[in-house]
């Protein structure tokens, strides 16, 4: 059997899994493809370990704990190191990290917590209450409040001129 170090060499992901596909069996390819997405997982682990001493002001790479990264499951590790992909591709990054799902917040929640509460400077376990309500500036007249749909346009916007968008 073919191992994977043989065709590492291939680079782009759809030329790897046409490669996968054409050299195993229907039994092989599921075990092969699940060898090729825990060496991306291990090499992009061996990376965090790498540039987090050189980049302090990284949250993502400050926050990592391989402990708890291990003790994911094996389909939980490469969504939440989709989560921390920004972080790890731009090491110079203040936060790096970006739930890709809601549930993601929920779900790697040791990790979030403690990267939440180092970007805004509050404990872990602090709650945010908000209240969306206008009357509680009275001092401006309706004609002066942010249009939130002008907002969003504007960010939009910006997202669409050539900024890398993460995910």
């Amino acid at each position: 059997m073919l191992q994977l170090a043989q065709i590492e060499g291939l680079g782009a992901a759809a030329e790897v899994a046409a490669a996968v596909g054409a050299l195993f069996s229907a039994e092989e390819r599921a075990e092969q493809v699940f060898l090729l997405e825990k060496h991306k997982a291990d090499a992009l682990v061996a990376k965090i370990a790498v540039l987090a001493p050189a980049n302090p002001n990284n949250i993502t790479l400050q926050t990592f704990d391989k402990t708890c990264y291990d003790s994911l499951s094996a389909e939980q590790k490469p969504r939440f190191l989709k989560c921390l992909n920004s972080g790890i591709e731009n090491p110079a990054s203040a936060m790096g990290c970006y739930a890709c799902q809601p549930s993601d917040y929920d779900e790697f929640k040791p990790f979030f917590s403690k990267a939440l509460a180092k970007y805004h400077g509050v404990a872990e376990d602090a709650k945010h209450v908000n209240n969306w309500s206008l009357e509680a500036r009275p001092d401006r007249r309706e004609d002066e409040r942010p249009d939130p749909a002008r907002r969003l346009g504007l960010q939009v916007r910006r997202g669409h001129r050539g900024l890398r968008l993460v995910g």
